[in-house]
């Protein structure tokens, strides 16, 4: 007859123990990798998402800096011929200017924002993570108390068998080695 594996009163042996363990740790780790790899995954595609947006954003907001200064440039060209060379390095160096400002405004903001976003998700992530280590913890100890309590029942029926064995062996040692008399 097979032992039952739901049955909680067969014994198990330390290593049928160690083996059961190890397979729920090689299961936990397979599971915890899968969920890390999800949610790192769409960490990182939200990350490159609003890289993207960023380089979309100052390309277009170049483009339209670059289409104003040419045609700024053309009608100056057009009114000021004697002086087009001062009004085009003038023109140059103030949209210049102003354009760095504006990245670099932008891209404080967007950098804000974005480290916002991410110590966002960190946080999140570091919760759900801190949150199914406790549960995993809570879960493990109670099997954990539960095969304990399961090995000490076990162990104080096979103690109850033998608990009177000292007595009939010292009848059993009398009766085939009886005493000799001096």
């Amino acid at each position: 007859m097979t032992p039952d594996a739901t049955d909680m009163s067969t014994p198990v042996t330390r290593g049928e123990l160690k083996q059961e363990f190890a397979h729920f740790e090689q299961r936990l780790d397979v599971k915890f990798k899968q969920w890390l790899e999800t949610w790192g995954g769409a960490l990182l595609a939200r990350m490159e998402s609003s890289e993207q947006r960023l380089i979309e954003r100052i390309e277009s907001s170049e483009q339209r800096l670059t289409e104003r200064i040419n045609l700024d440039i053309e009608a100056s060209e057009q009114r000021r011929t004697e002086r087009m060379n001062l009004d085009i390095k003038a023109s140059e160096q103030r949209l210049t200017e102003r354009m760095n400002l504006d990245i670099k405004a932008s891209e404080q903001r967007l950098t804000e924002r974005m480290d916002l976003d991410i110590k966002a998700s960190e946080q999140r992530l570091t919760e759900r993570i801190e949150s199914s280590e406790q549960r995993l913890h809570a879960d493990l100890a109670q099997h954990t108390n539960a095969a304990a309590e399961s090995m000490t029942a076990q162990i104080a029926v096979i103690d109850e068998k033998y608990a009177d064995l000292p007595a009939r062996v010292h009848q059993l040692e009398s009766n085939v080695f009886p005493l000799k008399r001096r």
